[in-house]
């Protein structure tokens, strides 16, 4: 931008190359974790198990509003993200720019019933104080950093996660389930297949045993 504006005559950062990035650790909860992190929720429990079975990204859980739930079909439509700028929400497509429709168990849609009961269908499905959409909770001393806390207590092997992690206990549970690749970059909005099998390879190791044992049960060999 400086070289653009005439403020620098060229780009003397050109030809450097920054040290590779580490890859991020992901972190996986059990259904009994999942289900131990959204009791010490609270009245946020719904979120926890939006996040933690829907995989939806947290500017797309706080982008809903009550017209975008599908009871009928169990459904959500994400049709926006929502992001906090200078204290501000502010409306942009989702990360991949593209609109989808993601399942819901039928548990979680209860409870997403539940939080639209009686409320205009522009409202926000989860909203904050103040009317706008939900904040995100400071990763120290909010709710959900209170929520862990108190797993944490209860369960020594819980470990230590953010509302974002949860979006990969999602995909440990949806693969868990028998979900194939397609379906799990559906459902998490990854621009390609490739890229949820680059970010989730761990998690379809297994798939490899089970290829052994079909393959073997298309042959009689002694």
């Amino acid at each position: 931008m400086a070289v653009d504006d005439n403020y620098l005559k060229s780009n003397p950062a050109r030809g450097v190359k920054l040290p590779p990035k580490g890859k991020p650790v992901k972190v996986y909860l059990t259904p009994t974790q999942l289900e131990r992190l959204a009791h010490h929720a609270g009245d946020k429990a719904v979120v926890v198990w939006v996040l933690g079975t829907v995989g939806l990204r947290w500017g797309e859980l706080v982008g809903l509003k009550i017209e975008d739930v599908d009871e009928l079909h169990s459904r959500l439509r994400i049709n926006r993200s929502v992001v906090y700028i200078d204290g501000q929400p502010r409306e942009t497509l989702p990360k991949t720019h593209e609109r989808r429709t993601v399942s819901v168990s039928l548990p979680v849609m209860r409870m997403i019933h539940d939080q639209a009961a009686g409320r205009l269908p522009s409202a926000w499905l989860f909203p904050h104080t103040d009317g706008g959409p939900l904040k995100r909770p400071d990763g120290t001393k909010g709710w959900f950093a209170a929520a862990v806390k108190k797993a944490q207590a209860e369960d020594s092997s819980f470990p230590r996660i953010t509302p974002h992690g949860l979006r990969h206990v999602a995909a440990g549970l949806l693969v868990s389930a028998g979900a194939n690749v397609k379906v799990v970059q559906r459902q998490l909005g990854h621009a390609s297949a490739v890229l949820t099998l680059d970010t989730y390879a761990d998690l379809f190791e297994e798939d490899l045993d089970t290829v052994g044992q079909a393959m073997a049960g298309l042959f009689r060999m002694s």
